[in-house]
């Protein structure tokens, strides 16, 4: 645990602590570990405060701020928010044009 780990209080809030993970390569800061009990609403915090970014842009936010987060779940995170559902959803259905009334029933029974 000490070699991967550091436990560090916090400094916004006296008494708690906090788990930062030791970077790998020496240029890169200790991220903090994210919690399950936080996790909802850290991706909460970080896609609110991104402006409803892509996977990409969201994953790249999430991995330079915290660590063990898992990818996966930024995917999930993106792909089931109610914006990104709602911008995909087409906005007008292409009308069936016909120049002769046979040519109109074919492409009826085609979009049923």
């Amino acid at each position: 645990m000490r070699q991967r780990f550091i436990i560090q209080e916090d400094v916004t809030t006296e008494g708690k602590f906090i788990l930062l993970k030791k970077p790998t390569k020496p240029n890169k800061p200790a991220l903090p570990v994210c919690t399950k009990e936080n996790l909802y609403n850290t991706l909460c915090e970080i896609y609110i405060a991104s402006g409803n970014p892509g996977m990409t842009a969201f994953w790249s936010k999430i991995s330079s701020q915290y660590s063990y987060i898992p990818q996966h779940l930024s995917e999930c995170f993106v792909k089931h928010c109610k914006k990104n559902k709602n911008s995909k959803m087409p906005t007008s259905v292409k009308p069936a044009v016909a120049t002769n009334m046979m040519e109109f029933e074919v492409n009826k029974i085609i979009m049923l």
